[in-house]
């Protein structure tokens, strides 16, 4: 009957869902899947199935983001089923289609993987989810605290953070954002020595409002960058702290279709 009811509804549109984080020391998963009314997102079962499907990401052999055709055949422990008849059987019991959006592990060698949800529906679901991976070999307390404040920043920015560091920014992009940059500046008809300067000046801004390192971390009252921020920290536990990898979900992503999209 699961089965018969997930083919009748798999081509109503699902633009609504829940997304939902799990924590294990130095492993997190993200996991967000699509449902087609938001009335369903307070549904216990639909909730629980959620944040078991985070926890499996977070239990995974692989890291980054994960590929959703192998995701869908593992099996998830709670229900003893494969994943993707783990979703059928619950689209059979509530009758709205579901669809397994994407999921993602960050993984550290040493140290934590913090997390923060956003527009929390229930207790481990959302709208917005981050985690950030910290490799430190200092006090797990502190550094977990940190790694908890800087997801929340992560997800609290605006704009959000879309690389780690300068020196991760794509050249392609960086290329792009100077032509756009110079093209505003050419229909202003500022001469072409003058052009050069103002699109290193708007460069700097770039890294300033999508460069994780280089944001003023938004949780503080002062001016204090994510950068001096782990510095401040390392000063106070005696250690080195590196952001390895941070990955962030909004549920109104545009992000193509959800399986193709994770496959690739």
């Amino acid at each position: 009957m699961g089965a018969a009811t997930a083919k009748k509804k798999s081509g109503n549109a699902t633009s609504h869902g829940l997304i939902s984080i799990s924590l294990k020391g130095n492993s997190g998963g993200i996991f967000q899947i699509a449902s087609e009314t938001d009335f369903v997102e307070g549904n216990p079962k639909f909730q629980d199935l959620t944040h078991h499907m985070a926890s499996l990401a977070a239990s995974t052999s692989s890291t980054g983001a994960l590929n959703i055709g192998t995701f869908l055949d593992l099996t998830l422990p709670e229900t003893n089923r494969s994943v993707a008849d783990s979703v059928t059987d619950l689209v059979g019991s509530i009758r709205e289609n579901l669809q397994i959006t994407r999921a993602h592990q960050v993984r550290v060698e040493k140290g934590v993987v913090g997390g923060y949800l956003h527009n929390k529906i229930g207790e481990n679901c959302g709208l917005r989810g981050s985690l950030v991976g910290l490799e430190s070999d200092g006090d797990p307390a502190v550094v977990e605290k940190l790694a908890k404040d800087i997801a929340m920043h992560v997800v609290a920015h605006g704009p959000q953070p879309r690389f780690r560091s300068m020196e991760e920014v794509p050249e392609s992009v960086l290329e792009k954002e100077r032509d756009i940059i110079r093209e505003q500046l050419s229909q202003d008809g500022k001469p072409p020595e003058v052009v050069e300067k103002i699109v290193n000046g708007r460069l700097k801004k770039f890294h300033q409002d999508f460069t994780l390192m280089n944001q003023d971390f938004c949780l503080a009252d002062d001016s204090l960058s994510i950068s001096n921020l782990i510095k401040n920290t390392e000063k106070e536990i005696g250690c080195s702290i590196k952001i390895s990898q941070f990955v962030v979900y909004n549920l109104e992503d545009e992000i193509g279709e959800p399986v193709e999209e994770m496959a690739a």
